[in-house]
């Protein structure tokens, strides 16, 4: 009986157990789902590495990081965070294949079909976005007019997917002008919006350093008037005293010293 008893209470804590790790480790894959790390990203870091990616097919640009920088700081932020904007991601593909295309000699093949995939998804996930918002799907042509994209980069990602590749050439242009395109919607209102909310925040806290500075001179001004007006109210009861009382010490003193007193002025006068 008593091994049983055991044995029953044994398999109740192992049962109770594994229930508890069961729960613990449902929590931690909700905690996981939910939770997203994120990287503490400046202003000054954004508009750093899209200045440099914008710069690829500008070589002579003077920016403090390179190209290649650039793209390996958005690698390291796609290790943080799990998707990162599409505009982030397209740039710096983009821009890593024309840094690539001016830094050394490759083969014109690798060169046509980095630079055709490179331009295909960077199509495809603009219009993607777009198409799930719709409830009827719709053409990439005139899902690319709504968002501003020009229709010979439509006809260039159709010859890459259902026909032969396109020279080397036009796909150098495509890759540069979808570069200029996420400049243009992307990377300069970026900069605009958060300059706009800076001076914006500026001005609050100008406006409130000046009304905290009125507040503070209005408390002074009471204070003083106050001090003012106790200490003439000070100087009246003293000379109010002063009228009232010739003798402080008369009211002390008894009748016949009183008696005494008046009659040694009136000898005097």
């Amino acid at each position: 009986r008593k091994r049983s008893r055991i044995e029953v209470s044994n398999t109740m804590s192992l049962q109770e157990g594994a229930q508890m790790s069961t729960k613990q480790r449902r929590r931690n894959k909700r905690l996981r789902r939910a939770a997203r790390l994120s990287p503490v990203l400046s202003g000054a870091e954004v508009d750093e590495v899209g200045r440099a990616l914008l710069s690829a097919d500008a070589p002579n640009d003077s920016s403090k990081m390179s190209t290649l920088e650039a793209v390996e700081r958005v690698a390291v932020w796609r290790i943080h965070v799990p998707r990162l904007p599409h505009a982030i991601e397209s740039s710096a593909a983009l821009a890593e294949i024309i840094g690539r295309d001016r830094e050394g000699p490759a083969s014109t093949t690798e060169l046509r079909l980095s630079y055709a995939c490179t331009v295909l998804r960077t199509i495809n996930g603009l219009v993607d976005t777009l198409q799930q918002q719709r409830s009827m799907a719709a053409s990439i042509s005139v899902l690319c007019s709504e968002l501003g994209v020009p229709s010979w980069l439509v006809d260039v990602r159709h010859e890459s997917t259902h026909q032969q590749l396109p020279p080397l050439a036009i796909l150098r242009m495509a890759a540069t002008a979808l570069l200029r395109y996420f400049g243009t919607v992307y990377w300069e209102p970026l900069a605009e919006s958060r300059t706009q909310a800076y001076k914006s925040c500026r001005g609050l806290l100008r406006e409130y350093d000046e009304a905290s500075a009125a507040a503070s001179r209005e408390s002074t001004s009471k204070q003083i008037a106050q001090e003012e007006l106790e200490s003439s109210e000070t100087e009246e009861e003293s000379t109010d005293d002063l009228r009232t009382s010739f003798n402080r010490f008369a009211i002390l003193m008894d009748d016949h010293k009183k008696s005494q007193a008046s009659e040694s002025q009136k000898k005097k006068k």
